[in-house]
Order: structure tokens, then C-alpha cells, then sequence
């Protein structure tokens, strides 16, 4: 009896032994909680999910300046650690570029963002396909700190991942020595030259399924149940001059503004809302989303009373290639156009 009682407990030794249980669950359980890490040095582009990004150049500043009004200093015993991005979408469709993905640290210390008011800081924005943008970021640090400690950039969360669980990793080798200060540049500029023409009629409705897909052009006369459309001309500029003050100019090296004029009025016998949002750009399968600007001839959020007639534009901030692209079509769509918010108006832009 005792020798079947010593054999019986080898095996059971040896069965566990075999086959570690909660050391497989803890295995599985890592695994489902993962995060892909990579890590990459400054100047080297990085690609992942739908965006291209490139860390320029990181630099030590005591001040910054806009270089007219509006200049920012760190508090006593600190500096501004400014680092420059270089972003591209590679996608097909509009990406929300968001500072809050960016995130700095050394060894077991980690540093929050600063923000200001500037053109040229990353903060919260959308980017078209094919389109590139150059921002900075800024993290005030103390001097001791940043003279003496190396630093990492990270990088994480849905811009560069589907799933959100891909971790960049920039080192910072080459951080420049203390300056006096960093240049914001400003937007206003000169005026550019162009003239607007007027297109001809002409107008044919493929369908497709379930949605009313109507074709037009340029001077058409697009009449739904309750606005009266026609785009009167669209015309690409690299400096655009608004409302003869302010010059706007894409800081996306290659990218220009298309500005589409257009003119609509209320034919319903209610005030209708006007939104600059109903309004994008297709070729082919990617889609471009509309600048905002904020100045009376920009179509924005606008209140149209009835048998009132409104001229405005509305401003795309994209690639000088797609821009002159002769699929580029603007689409129309919502329930601005349609109660049911299905109608989509389609313009060819170019002949």
C-alpha cells in the first residue's frame, strides 16, 4: 500500500510540474495587455497607423516670441524645452492631430506640456490626406534639469494606432544649447494675384444605393427643398488675402488654399443654419475636410433668413497636386440640402 501511495504522488509531482497553470494564466494575461514599443532617434521619419511623423530639431529657449505682440518667458530657474514635428497623413481619410499624444520624459520623471497662443504650436487640429504640417511643442523644465538629464519623447494613443496600444519612442540626442528666444512666425503676409470666373450650366444624376447623388458644375443652379445653390468659381492661392486685411498662408510646405466661392439662398420659409461642415472634398477615396476661417466672407455657422440671398467661401487647406487634380470634386451633403440628410450634391471644379 505504501509503495502505491509513493507512486501515486510522483505522478501527481510530476503532472503539475508539467503543466503550470497560474503561471500560464499570467502569461495570457500579459500578453492581452501588451504595448509595441519602438523606439527611434530625432530626424528619422516615423511611420505607423495613419501618420508620418519626424522629430526636426529640440532645442533649449529662455523666451519666446511671435516677433510683434505676444511673447512668453519661464518662470525663475526655468527654460522652455521646444521641440519641432514634422506630421503627414498617409491615411485616406482626415486625422485629428492632438498634443495630448505627445508626452516627455526622463528616466522615472515625466513632464506635462505648455501651452501658448500661437499658430505654430501643435494644440488640436485636423489634417487632410497628403497633407503635411510642421508644429512645435512646449515643456517648461527646470535649468538644472534640463542641463543635465537625458530625454525621451513619447509618443502614444490613437493617432498612431487603431487600437491605441503602439508606444513611439524618440530620443532626444541632440538637444540644442541654451538661446535667448524662438521665433513664431506670423501669418499675415501679401496679398496674392487671381481673378474669379463664373462657370456654365449642366447637371446629370447618377444613383447609387440609397443615397441621391446628383452631378453639377461650376455656375449651375442647384435647387433642393430648401436652399438654392451655385458655386461661382474656386480658385487656389499659396497666400490668401481675407476681407483685405488679414493674408493667410498653409504653413504645410507644398499645400496652398482652394478657396470656393459660393452663393445661396433660402428659398424655404423658415431661417435655416449654414455650416461650413457640410462641405468637403473627395478624390478618389480620400476625403478633405474644410479650414475655418474667422472673418465675415468665410462660410462658418451662419443663419440664412427666408429669400435671402448669402455669397461666401469656403477654404480647403490641401496639396498643391490635389488641388489642381481634375477628379477633385466638392460634396455637398446634410440635412441642410435635405430633411432626411440624404442627398449629396457633387460639383466638378475643374474642366
Amino acid at each position: 500500500m505504501k509503495k502505491v501511495m509513493l507512486i501515486l504522488s510522483v505522478m501527481l509531482f510530476l503532472l503539475t510540474g508539467c503543466f503550470p497553470v497560474i503561471s500560464n494564466n499570467k502569461s495570457i494575461k500579459k500578453e492581452s495587455h501588451s504595448v509595441s514599443e519602438s523606439e527611434y532617434r530625432m530626424g528619422e521619419p516615423i511611420t505607423t497607423g495613419d501618420v508620418e511623423l519626424t522629430v526636426l530639431a529640440a532645442s533649449i529657449r529662455t523666451k519666446l516670441s511671435d516677433g510683434s505682440i505676444f511673447s512668453y518667458a519661464p518662470d525663475e530657474g526655468n527654460v522652455f524645452l521646444v521641440i519641432d514635428l514634422k506630421l503627414k497623413n498617409i491615411g485616406n481619410e482626415p486625422i485629428r492631430v492632438d498634443k495630448s499624444s505627445f508626452k516627455l520624459i526622463s528616466g522615472d520623471m515625466r513632464f506635462s506640456r505648455t501651452s501658448i497662443f500661437s499658430s505654430e504650436a501643435l494644440s488640436y487640429e485636423s489634417l487632410n490626406p497628403d497633407s503635411k504640417t510642421e508644429k512645435f511643442i512646449i515643456f517648461e523644465i527646470s535649468e538644472n534639469i534640463a542641463e543635465n538629464h537625458d530625454f525621451q519623447l513619447i509618443v502614444e494613443g490613437d493617432m498612431f494606432s487603431d487600437l491605441g496600444r503602439e508606444k513611439v519612442i524618440i530620443n532626444l540626442d541632440s538637444i540644442k544649447p541654451v538661446t535667448d528666444q524662438h521665433a513664431v512666425a506670423n501669418d499675415i503676409t501679401t496679398q496674392p494675384s487671381g481673378d474669379t470666373s463664373q462657370g456654365t450650366s449642366g447637371s446629370t444624376i447618377p444613383q447609387t444605393s440609397g443615397i441621391s447623388q446628383r452631378m453639377y458644375k461650376i455656375g449651375d443652379i442647384i435647387v433642393t427643398k430648401n436652399i438654392e445653390l451655385t458655386v461661382l468659381s474656386s480658385e487656389s492661392y499659396e497666400e490668401f488675402r481675407a476681407n483685405n486685411f488679414f493674408t493667410y498662408k498653409p504653413k504645410a510646405e507644398g499645400n496652398v488654399y482652394l478657396i470656393i466661392n459660393l452663393a445661396i439662398k433660402n428659398i424655404a420659409n423658415e431661417p435655416i443654419m449654414l455650416d461650413n461642415s457640410s462641405f468637403s472634398l473627395t478624390l478618389g477615396e480620400k476625403r478633405f475636410t474644410s479650414t475655418t476661417f474667422f472673418e465675415n466672407d468665410a462660410l462658418s455657422m451662419d443663419r440664412l433668413n427666408p429669400e435671402t440671398l448669402l455669397e461666401k467661401y469656403v477654404a480647403f487647406n490641401i496639396s498643391q497636386k490635389i488641388a489642381t487634380d481634375k477628379d477633385l470634386r466638392l460634396v455637398v451633403e446634410d440635412a441642410m440640402f435635405s430633411e432626411i440628410g440624404a442627398d449629396n450634391i457633387i460639383i466638378e471644379l475643374w474642366k
